[in-house]
């Protein structure tokens, strides 16, 4: 990547070089994607969620469905397009909710929690936090 290293960035690649398991290399590569869209990195975030959609379009698994999800949200949001990203975290949460995975179910939560409080929508936002919380633990940083 052509992006300055932020500590963030260095703790994923060192976890994505530390693990065996594919599938969670390829979520903490989305998380990566949802880092550089909060940083305004559209061309970067955007070639490398085209990389993991194409891994992963034909063979989807629940969590690297619900991280690409919440990549491609973050793109939206940072991009000017609050609608869209909606929709998109609304699947992840969805899809997290329906496969039992509480972490993932919590860190979609607290982005729509994040869009309720910036349409004012406090009852909305009131519901997404407790959700968030109730269900993610201290180790759950990235919901938190």
């Amino acid at each position: 990547m052509s992006i300055p290293a932020s500590r963030f960035l260095l703790r994923l690649d060192e976890a994505i070089q530390a693990t065996k398991d594919p599938v969670e290399a390829d979520c903490l590569r989305a998380k990566q994607v949802c880092y550089l869209g909060r940083q305004g990195h559209f061309d970067e975030a955007r070639a490398l969620l085209a990389d993991l959609r194409a891994r992963h379009d034909a063979r989807p698994r629940i969590d690297t469905s619900v991280w690409l999800n919440m990549a491609e949200g973050m793109i939206k949001l940072y991009g000017g397009d609050a609608a869209s990203a909606l929709d998109r975290f609304k699947r992840a949460h969805a899809l997290s909710a329906a496969a039992g995975k509480p972490a993932l179910q919590a860190v979609s939560a607290a982005w729509l929690a994040h869009l309720a409080y910036v349409r004012i929508d406090l009852e909305t936002m009131a519901k997404h936090l407790t959700v968030a919380f109730s269900i993610s633990t201290n180790a759950d940083s990235f919901a938190r």
